[in-house]
């Protein structure tokens, strides 16, 4: 549960938690089963946009829906008001329709996995399937329910989203507001946080080097970073996180150190970082094309990409071929070996995965 609460209302593609290779990402995708409001809980659904009316299809949807309770599909459909049933593929991009605004949500993973597989059906926008015939069972399946959210004064809102970034983050600074797309950015945080830190919850301080100077944390939080500290940098472990992990500091709390060959790293789905005694020891970017080094010592070299192999296996299903390291054919690497030590194997265009 804590891993929920710590990624509540991040913005990430379901994948994210079903492909990437962070085994915090994977526990939290593997023991969700059977925890209500799974997609309002992970998949950071916004809330419902006034700026786009509902169609009349979603209306009676949410009138079905309005009395409580959790109903299947098919008898959300018994329930709808009208001289014709409509035709189960619309009542079935209706239902997503409105998950996507915030305004439902289901009881198990088994209907996001059903997307994720590319099921008959599975869009957002339309069906692919003829009208009137059903889209597979494991699209629709669990239950379905309207979210109901009371009036939250602007005030009580700021505050339980600064609390859920200094769980998520540790330390809140301008990258990590930046990064959460808060309106207004982080000056619309510091009203809270000055109230915070006059009554002695958080501090202020310069706790990351470049992150700025205006930083943010609890008592905890700053315990354990001087804990860290003290320890050697050898100690500290090297670990493979997809990009946009909320764990990933880099694009976030932390800018992308400069890279010699001029390319500059994005948080997105399918790229992946190893971090190393705090600090970016590589980057594999989306495709598996090119792979960036980020540090000139050997030993962490060789055990970065040990890492990453590590992280990469945990895909069963992924193939990809590196053609590059940092911006040079991978033939003229000088990490041919370790690379080959590390699974992948040689091919005419660089080394397959």
């Amino acid at each position: 549960m804590t891993l929920l609460l710590e990624r509540h209302g991040v913005l990430n593609p379901a994948a994210a938690f079903t492909r990437e290779p962070s085994p915090v990402a994977q526990a939290v995708y593997q023991d969700i089963d059977g925890l209500a409001r799974v997609i309002e809980q992970l998949a950071g659904v916004a809330l419902p946009d006034s700026a786009q009316p509902l169609t009349a299809l979603q209306q009676a949807i949410l009138e079905a829906l309005s009395h409580g309770g959790a109903w299947f599909a098919h008898e959300i459909m018994a329930k709808l008001d009208g001289p014709e049933t409509p035709p189960s593929a619309e009542v079935y991009a209706a239902l997503w329709q409105l998950v996507w605004q915030g305004a439902i949500a289901t009881d198990s993973w088994i209907a996001l996995r059903g997307l994720l597989l590319g099921s008959p059906g599975a869009t957002r926008s339309r069906p692919t399937r003829g009208p009137g015939r059903s889209p597979r069972v494991n699209t629709i399946a669990g239950r379905w329910s309207r979210l109901t959210r009371g009036d939250i004064s602007p005030t009580r809102q700021a505050l339980a989203l600064v609390e859920n970034m200094l769980d998520r983050y540790g330390v809140i600074t301008r990258g990590s507001a930046i990064s959460e797309q808060i309106p207004g950015g982080f000056p619309a945080l510091q009203t809270v946080l000055r109230g915070m830190e006059d009554a002695g919850r958080i501090m202020r301080g310069r706790f990351i080097t470049g992150a700025g100077g205006t930083q943010f944390a609890d008592a905890v939080t700053i315990e354990q970073l001087r804990e860290l500290a003290q320890q050697p940098a050898d100690a500290i472990a090297a670990v493979a996180l997809a990009a946009m992990d909320p764990a990933n500091p880099f694009g976030a709390t932390l800018g992308w150190p400069v890279h010699p060959s001029g390319v500059r790293p994005v948080r997105r789905l399918g790229a992946r970082v190893v971090i190393a005694a705090g600090k970016l020891a590589l980057y594999l970017p989306q495709g598996g094309k090119d792979l960036l080094i980020f540090t000139d010592d050997d030993a962490q070299q060789h055990a970065a990409i040990v890492t990453l192999a590590v992280a990469l296996k945990r895909e069963k299903s992924l193939s990809f071929t590196l053609e590059t390291v940092n911006g040079q054919p991978v033939s003229q690497s000088p990490l041919i070996n370790v690379l080959r030590h590390a699974g992948f194997s040689r091919v005419p265009q660089g080394f397959s995965w």
